[in-house]
C-alpha cells in the first residue's frame, strides 16, 4: 500500500484506484469479492516474468484523491451506458485500511453500498447528478480532495463539492477542496455535484458586460439588451461565497475581504467568468 490505502482493480469496468492494476505482484496479498460460492485456482501458466508497472486504466469519469498526514486515498466515480446506479459488476466495494492513520474516501449508493469504484449509468448532464461522498480517518487535521484524473470524461461538466454546512466549492486540477477534520473515527459527509456548464458566449460576452473593482467594491455594467443575470462569487480556492440576481444597468457588489475572487455571471444559456482583486 505504501502511503496509500488498499488498491482496487475492477476487471469489468477496467478501472483501478491507488496505483494498482490487474497484476498481483510478488509477496503481495490480495482479496476477491464474490456474490456466491466460488473456487479460485491459480497455476504456473498465469505467472508473468515481466509486466508493465503502474498502468492505471483510462476512466470515463473522475478520480478524486484525498491527502493528509502524509497519506492518501483514491475514489473513482465513472459512467457507462452498460452500468446501473445500483451495485453491479462495474462497481467495487471499499475496503477500509486497518491502519487508522490513513484518510479514507469513498462514494455511497442510495442503498448504502460503500464503493471505491462507483460506475453509474450515463447521465443527462444538463440535469446533472449528485453522489454522496464519505470521508473518515483516525487522525484529525487538514485534508484536501484533489481532482487527479478525468480521463475521457465530458470536459463541459463542472465539478463541485458541498460540505455538511451547505457550502459549495468548485474543484479543478490546480484548485483542490480543503477541509478540516475535527472528529476522528467518525464519518464526514460530502456531496459531489456534476452538471454541464454552458460554454456559448454568443449573447453575454466580455465585450457586452463590463466588470471592474475598486478596493472591496465590484462594479458590473450590464447592457439594456440583457434583462437578468445571476451572479456567483467564488474565492481563489473555488469556495462559493455568495450569489445574487442582477438587472441591466450598473450593479454594485460589496465584498468583505481582500484577495482574489472569481465572478461568474450566468444568463439563460450563456456564462462568463472574470477574475478580480480586492484590497
Amino acid at each position: 500500500m505504501n502511503n496509500t490505502s488498499f488498491g482496487v482493480f475492477n476487471r469489468v469496468a477496467n478501472v483501478s484506484v491507488n496505483g494498482t492494476d490487474r497484476n498481483i505482484k510478488p509477496m503481495q496479498a490480495f482479496w476477491i469479492y464474490a456474490n456466491s460460492e466460488a473456487e479460485l485456482s491459480l497455476n504456473n501458466s498465469m505467472r508473468k516474468i515481466q509486466f508493465t508497472e503502474g498502468v492505471q486504466p483510462n476512466v470515463n469519469g473522475i478520480r478524486l484523491t484525498v491527502s493528509g498526514n502524509s497519506y492518501k486515498d483514491e475514489a473513482v466515480v465513472a459512467f457507462s451506458n452498460q452500468a446501473t446506479d445500483a451495485y453491479d459488476e462495474f462497481d467495487s466495494y471499499k475496503m477500509l485500511a486497518t491502519d487508522k492513520s490513513f484518510p479514507q474516501l469513498y462514494s455511497q449508493t442510495e442503498l448504502g453500498n460503500s464503493l471505491a469504484i462507483n460506475t453509474m449509468s450515463e447521465v443527462d448532464w444538463t440535469e446533472g447528478t449528485t453522489i454522496d461522498l464519505i470521508f473518515t480517518s483516525g487522525n484529525e487535521g487538514n485534508y484536501t480532495i484533489n481532482l487527479s484524473d478525468v480521463g475521457s470524461f465530458n470536459s463541459d461538466v463542472s465539478i463541485s463539492i458541498t460540505d455538511e454546512a451547505g457550502l459549495t466549492s468548485l474543484i479543478y486540477f490546480e484548485t483542490p477542496f480543503t477541509f478540516e477534520y475535527l472528529s476522528s473515527n467518525t464519518n464526514k459527509l460530502f456531496t459531489l455535484n456534476l452538471k454541464k456548464e454552458v460554454t456559448s458566449y454568443n449573447e453575454i460576452s466580455l465585450e457586452n458586460i463590463q466588470i471592474y473593482s475598486h478596493r472591496k467594491d465590484v462594479f458590473i455594467q450590464i447592457p439594456n439588451t440583457i434583462n437578468k443575470v445571476e451572479l456567483l462569487v467564488y474565492d481563489v480556492t473555488g469556495r462559493f461565497i455568495s450569489n445574487k440576481s442582477l438587472n441591466s444597468g450598473e450593479n454594485n457588489i460589496k465584498l468583505n475581504a481582500e484577495g482574489i475572487f472569481f465572478i461568474q455571471l450566468n444568463g439563460p444559456t450563456e456564462k462568463i467568468t472574470s477574475k478580480i482583486i480586492t484590497w
